[in-house]
């Protein structure tokens, strides 16, 4: 008999299971030796006999921390580990292989008897009780297919086989969560629905009108009549209002854009150098978006586009969370670092952040130095974005920010990593750039998108040759190199100077020419295809351009011209420039000969083809001259189309 459930383990999903301690030392045993021996009787019984004499049972449809072992454990031990690591190789010396490794399928395969044998009746129906209630569930297919809910993610571990489902909430036996995933799964296949998707389950539907996105509207409008520049501290009342009227409502999407857009409102006022007009517009854009694709309804449930099931806060379970890198930013005399930490068996990249205020009397500290300071607890930043933390005090937020407990802090530990990103979810790891391109076009629009941090973090595996050019633009201070796979669709490696990072372009030359393995970043359509910026390269270490002491090298690189901006984009980007003139100055304070602006502006959209945005534009420019709301209802019209058309149009050759 072979035993499938302990073909398709790989060691993450038994890391996932057990941890990655016991993983590392069961295979260095095995690796050095001191291995079990193994047998498998007809029942499917493998039995492990080890040097020293332990014998461990692994019975079928036993939970791996319930199957028997002599040495007495109560839980997960080394001995069961080694023994599922060790069977995938004494199977194929003893047998042909069963089927193909990696086979995709589907949990819809479980039906509700299933389901209610595994986590029992009073669970069962609180699961029920859930999905009529409402939920959106995101679920992504493949080999160890995922479902994430608002406040935990389920993985299926093994082909057919429920008792290797796994949630990381914080239940130590099988909960409802693995029900309703297996549920979202199944609607997706009576729709019809490809994966990845998201999937509405429930009846009892919040369609009516809400009252707290009317109150957000509103302000939104008088924000634009007002004009950035004009809005006083007076306003913070308001927000407040408009907050709560969302909260009430379980709007949680457009309650953090209202804070967003309070905070960038301030830092205009305080002067800071993080303020970008841009922003706001944006989250302006964003909030009407949501408001009126939940009125309208639509493709992306109601749900999803409010985040009405999301928690603001969740406690995870036992997580191992590997560094994709790091960022430095500077505020002025603030610096702020985020570490972003990726969960391998989900595919979710968490963001670690700190913010650090120097002294007037005191030069603030770049990247290199404020590598030394702790990041949280006592893990410096470069500890943790070079290796991988392990911790059972570990809380997210809805937006993916990562909080460790400092009362908990032994429940944390962090480790050197090497930087074996082979095994990633394909969610996360890109081998193909040109099925990359094509997921970035199929994202749902960041107007309406959940509003999470690093959602479009991904790590590039490179095959030898991959880096075709790399050079150097003095003008913008720029690093750009090509980068190929194996197909020979390109993605560019763009990365330009700032002073929180002082040699991260060096370190990004040298790494290129050092042959890199992985590279780690935040991936965008840009003008000329696919970009990214990165945040960690893999060679024979782990490089995080922004906290690498380097020499100064890159003006050695080829130079490249200035950019050439393309026409279309030239077109977008003059129709932004004046909706930004708008917003900070005020519909009721528009500068002179703002309405001919306007008026040019649709002439060369239009010219352009884009005849949609031209026509939205030009009844902007007629509004001003008349009501305030009409006007403020008339730039939302034109920021929303001005967005969409630019992420529609971008990395379009």
């Amino acid at each position: 008999m072979s035993r499938k459930d302990l073909l398709s383990l790989t060691p993450e999903s038994v890391a996932a299971l057990a941890n990655l301690g016991l993983v590392k030392r069961a295979q260095r045993e095995i690796a050095g030796g001191t291995g079990p021996s193994l047998e498998e009787d007809e029942a499917g019984v493998v039995t492990g006999t080890f040097p020293d004499g332990v014998v461990t049972k692994l019975p079928p449809n036993v939970l791996l921390r319930d199957a028997p072992c002599s040495c007495g454990a109560t839980t997960v031990c080394r001995h069961r580990v080694a023994v599922v690591l060790a069977y995938p190789a004494w199977h194929e010396s003893h047998s042909a292989p069963l089927s193909k490794k990696g086979e995709a399928w589907s949990p819809s395969c479980f039906d509700d008897a299933a389901l209610e044998a595994l986590v029992g009746k009073r669970l069962f129906r609180r699961a029920q009780t859930i999905a009529r209630g409402g939920i959106v569930v995101e679920i992504e297919a493949g080999a160890t297919p995922l479902a994430k809910l608002p406040t935990c993610t389920v993985r299926f571990h093994v082909p057919r086989d429920l008792a290797y489902a796994r949630c990381d909430c914080q239940a130590t036996i099988a909960c409802e969560h693995v029900v309703i995933a297996s549920w979202a799964f199944r609607r997706a296949d009576e729709t019809n629905t490809t994966a990845p998707a998201a999937i509405e389950l429930g009846t009892q539907r919040t369609d009516a009108a809400s009252a707290g996105l009317g109150d957000a509207l509103t302000l939104a409008e008088h924000v634009i009549v007002e004009g950035i520049a004009h809005i006083g501290e007076g306003a913070h009342a308001r927000f407040a209002r408009a907050r709560l009227a969302l909260e009430q409502d379980g709007a949680l999407w457009p309650n953090t854009i209202l804070e967003d857009l309070e905070r960038t409102i301030e830092a205009y006022r305080n002067r800071s150098a993080r303020f970008r007009t841009a922003d706001a517009t944006m989250l302006l854009a964003s909030l009407a978006a949501r408001a009126r694709a939940a009125d309208q309804g639509g493709q992306l449930p109601r749900r999803y586009i409010l985040g009405s099931d999301e928690a603001p806060e969740t406690a995870l379970d036992h997580v191992r969370l590997v560094s994709l890198g790091a960022r430095i930013d500077a505020d002025d005399r603030a610096r702020e670092a985020s570490v972003y930490l990726l969960d391998p068996d989900t595919g979710i990249v968490l963001v670690l952040s700190r913010r650090f205020e120097f002294a007037p009397d005191k030069d603030p500290e770049e990247g290199p130095d404020l590598a030394k300071r702790a990041i949280a607890g006592r893990f410096t930043i470069e500890a943790v974005a070079r290796g991988q933390l392990v911790t059972r005090a570990a809380k997210r937020r809805a937006n993916h920010a990562l909080t460790l407990s400092a009362s908990r802090a032994g429940l944390t530990s962090v480790a050197p990593s090497a930087g074996d990103w082979d095994s990633m979810r394909s969610s996360i790891l890109v081998r193909d750039f040109g099925k990359l391109a094509e997921d970035l076009h199929a994202r749902p629009p960041r107007l309406l998108a959940p509003r999470i941090l690093a959602s479009q973090m991904r790590v590039l595996a490179l095959e030898q040759e991959a880096v075709q050019r790399v050079a150097y633009r003095p003008g913008e201070q720029e690093i750009f190199a090509e980068l190929a796979d194996t197909e020979g669709a390109t993605v560019h490696l763009v990365r330009r100077h700032v002073r929180s990072a002082p040699h991260a372009l060096d370190a990004i030359a040298k790494a290129l020419a050092d042959g890199p393995r992985f590279i780690a970043g935040d991936v965008r359509l840009g003008a000329t295809g696919i970009e990214i910026d990165p945040t960690a390269i893999v060679t024979d270490r782990i490089v995080v351009p922004d906290i690498e002491k380097e020499k100064r090298t890159v003006e050695g690189l080829p130079l490249l011209a200035p950019k050439k901006t393309p026409a279309l984009v030239a077109a977008i980007e003059r129709a932004s420039t004046l909706l930004e003139e708008a917003l900070h100055d005020g519909l009721a304070r528009t500068r002179s000969g703002f309405a001919d602006r306007a008026a040019e502006t649709a002439h060369l959209l239009e010219a352009i083809g884009l005849t949609d945005a031209a026509l939205r534009v030009k009844t902007l420019a007629t509004a001003v001259k008349t009501s305030d709301p009409e006007g403020a209802r008339a730039w939302l019209d034109a920021a929303i189309r001005i967005e969409l058309t630019r992420e529609a149009t971008l990395g379009v050759r």
